[in-house]
């Protein structure tokens, strides 16, 4: 697109070589030994998080794929709605693994649920710190490990 809007090879390349991406968009992390985490966490929105989750399906290549959800804020009257679609869109997805929190961590689960998700799978917990403590116990007793796939998002 540079070169077709005219600027120099030598501008295109300086410009690609002081990239960084913004923050908490996109970016991913290896944490536990291995698991693989795209950190999605700035401002979501119900369209962030679904090109996210799609992402992450498309990369996962035959390991387990696991997802962090917080809420959504900002969205008025659409909250509900917009949490629901993304949980059903978690199952639809077919992820192993749902983790929500927030004011809506209910109605993704429960969303997720209705799609089909198990329920042992689509877990609505308290705060960032029982999900930290729930995936460090399942990285330590091998429940998760290198080359997995999560999505931090919220």
């Amino acid at each position: 697109m540079a070169d077709a809007a005219g600027l120099a090879i030598n501008d295109i390349c300086r410009g690609l070589e002081t990239f960084a991406p913004y923050d908490k968009r996109l970016q991913i992390e290896t944490v536990l030994g291995g698991i693989k985490v795209v950190n999605d966490t700035y401002n979501a929105n119900p369209a962030s998080m679904l090109a996210a989750l799609e992402t992450v399906q498309g990369l996962r290549r035959g390991h387990r794929s696991m997802v962090v959800l917080g809420d959504m804020l900002e969205l008025g009257g659409e909250s509900v709605a917009a949490h629901r679609f993304i949980g059903s869109t978690v199952a639809r997805l077919d992820f192993d693994l749902l983790m929500s929190f927030g004011t809506f961590a209910e109605e993704m689960v429960g969303a997720a649920i209705e799609a089909g998700m198990e329920p042992s799978r689509a877990l609505a917990l308290a705060s960032t710190e029982e999900i930290i403590t729930r995936l460090r116990q399942m990285a330590g007793d091998g429940g998760i490990g290198a080359g997995e796939w999560g999505l931090g998002e919220g």
